[in-house]
């Protein structure tokens, strides 16, 4: 599958003393590109906009995630082994999108 978006990681980062949170690609400074912008509060609760940045910024984890349980979940490929890298791939996409745990 050809996938056409810019490809992770991405991380949420401060900015301009916590009005804003900038979703960009992991790199250096010079090389970081900003994919969005979430102000904060735009709508809710800072606590809200916070979670939404995460939630954005996990987005090529969670895709990763799925993609390789729908390549290798129903197929058997590795038995256990494989549940479990299945299971510890999701699980690490799932607390970068809700800030629990891994970063």
């Amino acid at each position: 599958m050809k996938l056409s978006h810019t490809p992770g990681p991405w991380q949420a980062a401060d900015e301009t003393a916590g009005q804003a949170i900038r979703i960009r690609t992991v790199g250096t400074i010079d090389s970081a590109l900003t994919l969005a912008l979430v102000l904060v509060p735009f709508a809710g609760t800072e606590a809200e906009q916070r979670a939404n940045a995460r939630l954005i910024a996990a987005a090529p984890d969670l895709l990763a995630a799925l993609l390789w349980i729908v390549d290798h979940g129903d197929t058997g490929e590795g038995g256990r082994p494989a549940y479990h890298a299945m299971r510890n791939h999701s699980r690490a996409a799932i607390a970068k999108a809700t800030g629990e745990g891994a970063a």
